[in-house]
């Protein structure tokens, strides 16, 4: 598969879970791509859900575009610690939601 095919799936599709952002390579490539990936979703009104295993102050600092992406559409913030192995982590996700219409 093309990568402008991988692409056009994972930017529409029906929801999408990024999982433990944060833990891939730190390039400016993979930044931007993972903006624009959550800026297509917010636009566009796309349910996505973002984990990271740091706090949101953390994940704010170092993806601080892509936190005021998820900001501006309606989302729901969960912080609860990470059930793996014995080391006591906060994990955050981030989940928007398409707007409903305002009906009047």
């Amino acid at each position: 598969m093309r990568f402008d095919d991988r692409w056009e799936a994972v930017r529409t599709v029906d929801l999408l879970t990024l999982d433990d952002t944060g833990a891939q390579p730190d390039t400016a490539w993979a930044r931007e791509k993972l903006y624009q990936l959550v800026n297509y979703r917010v636009n566009h009104n796309l349910p996505t859900m973002v984990t990271s295993k740091g706090a949101e102050r953390e994940f704010s600092q170092y993806h601080g575009r892509i936190a005021r992406r998820l900001k501006a559409a309606a989302h729901a913030s969960i912080s609860a610690p990470d059930a793996r192995g014995n080391r006591r982590r906060e994990m955050i996700c981030e989940a928007t939601a398409p707007q409903l219409p305002n009906r009047r």
